[in-house]
C-alpha cells in the first residue's frame, strides 16, 4: 500500500462516524464531549451512540428524519438536545438513562414517540409533546424524577402503561379530551402530584393509575367513566374530596384503599359527608342506591348508616323527587338537619324544606342554627317560616353570636 493509501486508511480509521446511505450506523466513541453529526445523515440508527458516556452535547443535522431505538441509551453526561424539525420518529428507548439531560426540544413534525424513549432521564425538567403525537407509549417518561411540567397535545389518544410513573416532581396534569382510557400505573408514585384534570371523554381508569399519589387533593371522575381499576387511587393519602358519576358501575373493591382523609363525596346528585375514612364498599353501596333512583330496597340492603342514607335521600329527592327519599327525610329529620346547617349546605336545606316540615321542626332547626352560629342558615329558615304561616321576628333579635 502506498503513502496515499496509508493516509486514507488512517483517516478512515479516525473518522468516528459510520454512515451508510444516510443512516448513521455507529458512532465510535473517541472521548469527545461535543459531537456534531455530519450533514447528509437522515437517520440515527439503533444503538448508534449507546454507551457513549462522555458526550455532553450533540448537534443533529437539519435533514434528519428519525432517531432509532436505543440510539442514545446510556449517554449519561448528555445535558440537552434540540431535535430538528423534520424528525417524525423517536424510537423505543432512544434516550433511556440519559440521566443528566435537563432539556429536550421536540419538533412539531414528530409523530411517533416510542416506548421508554426518555425513561430514567432523571434531570429532565419539562416537556412539551408536539401536536402530531397521538400516543405516548409504555414507560416513556418513567422515573423522570425532576419532571415538573408536561404539556400534552390536544389530539392525544393514548397514554401507555407507566408512561409517567415515578415522576415525583410532577405537580399537576391536564389530560386533553380524546383520551378514553388511562392505562395501569400511568401516574403511579407521582408523589408530588397535587391536581389531575381528567378528560370528559374518559371511560376507564386502569389499575394503580394514580397509586401512591400521596398529595393529590381532589379526585374528580368525569361523567362517562364506567370502570375504576384495582387501587387506581390507592393511598392518595391527602385526598379529601371524591366526585363520582353514577355511570361508574365497575369499581374495584380496593380502588380507594388507604385514602385516609377522604371525607367529602359527591355521588351523582348527592353530597355525602363522612366523619371517618370512607371505605370502598360504602362508596359502592352509595353508588348502588343512587343508580337505583330510589331509597327503598337498595338502601335497605346497603348496610349504610342512617346519616349516609339521609344524605343520599336529599340527592335522590333533588334528582327525581323520589317519594321514598321524601319519606325518609320526614321520618329522620333530626338526623338530617344538623349536618346540613352545620356545613351551610344551602342546596340541601332548600331540598329539605321542599318536604314542608312541620312548624315545630322548623323552630327546632332555627334554634340549632343559632347554637351553631349559622347566621345565613337562620335567615333562610326564617324566610321559609314567614312565607308559610306569617311567623315574623327579626333575625338580629334572635341571632345571638
Amino acid at each position: 500500500m502506498g503513502l496515499i493509501g496509508r493516509l486514507l486508511g488512517q483517516k478512515k480509521q479516525r473518522d468516528p462516524f459510520v454512515v451508510e446511505r444516510g443512516v448513521l450506523i455507529k458512532y465510535r466513541d473517541i472521548g469527545e464531549t461535543a459531537v456534531r453529526v455530519p450533514e447528509g445523515v437522515t437517520e440515527i440508527g439503533g444503538s448508534a451512540f449507546e454507551g457513549c458516556h462522555y458526550i455532553t452535547a450533540v448537534t443533529l443535522p437539519a435533514g434528519l428524519r428519525s432517531i432509532g431505538s436505543r440510539a442514545f441509551r446510556g449517554c449519561y453526561a448528555l445535558r440537552e438536545l434540540d431535535i430538528p424539525e423534520g424528525v417524525t420518529e423517536i424510537g423505543e428507548g432512544a434516550f433511556f438513562s440519559c440521566e443528566s439531560m435537563e432539556r429536550v426540544s421536540l419538533p412539531q413534525s414528530l409523530e411517533t414517540l416510542g416506548a421508554a424513549a426518555f425513561r430514567n432521564c432523571a434531570a429532565l425538567r419539562s416537556v412539551t409533546i408536539p401536536g402530531g403525537v397521538s400516543a405516548i407509549g409504555e414507560h416513556t417518561f418513567f422515573r423522570c424524577a425532576a419532571l415538573a411540567e408536561v404539556i400534552f397535545p390536544e389530539r392525544l389518544e393514548k397514554l401507555g402503561t407507566g408512561a409517567f410513573s415515578c415522576c415525583t416532581s410532577l405537580r399537576s396534569v391536564r389530560i386533553p379530551d380524546g383520551i378514553v382510557s388511562i392505562r395501569p400505573e400511568c401516574f403511579e408514585s407521582c408523589e408530588g402530584l397535587v391536581s389531575a384534570e381528567l378528560p370528559s371523554t374518559l371511560e376507564k381508569i386502569g389499575e394503580q393509575a394514580f397509586f401512591q399519589c400521596y398529595r393529590l387533593r381532589d379526585i374528580v371522575i368525569p361523567p362517562r367513566v364506567t370502570r375504576i381499576g384495582a387501587q387506581a387511587f390507592g393511598y392518595c393519602e391527602q385526598a379529601e374530596r371524591l366526585s363520582l358519576p353514577e355511570s361508574a358501575g365497575d369499581i374495584a373493591d380496593d380502588a380507594f384503599r388507604g385514602c385516609k382523609r377522604l371525607s367529602r363525596l359527591n355521588i351523582g346528585a348527592a353530597y355525602v359527608r363522612c366523619d371517618s375514612e370512607v371505605k370502598t364498599w360504602q362508596i359502592i353501596a352509595m353508588m348502588t342506591v343512587m343508580r337505583s333512583g330510589t331509597l327503598d330496597t337498595a338502601a335497605a340492603a346497603s348496610g349504610l348508616s342512617a346519616g349516609k342514607k339521609a344524605q343520599l335521600a336529599l340527592g335522590l329527592l333533588r334528582k327525581n323527587a323520589d317519594p321514598a327519599a321524601a319519606r325518609f327525610i320526614a321520618e329522620n329529620i333530626g338526623i338530617v338537619y344538623p349536618m346540613i346547617i352545620r356545613e351551610n349546605r344551602f342546596d340541601d336545606i332548600e331540598t329539605l324544606l321542599s318536604t314542608e316540615p312541620p312548624p315545630a321542626a322548623v323552630d327546632e332547626m332555627m334554634s340549632f342554627a343559632i347554637e351553631a352560629k349559622a347566621h345565613e342558615m337562620y335567615v333562610t329558615l326564617e324566610k321559609y317560616k314567614e312565607s308559610h304561616d306569617g311567623f315574623a321576628s327579626s333575625a338580629s333579635e334572635r341571632f345571638a353570636l
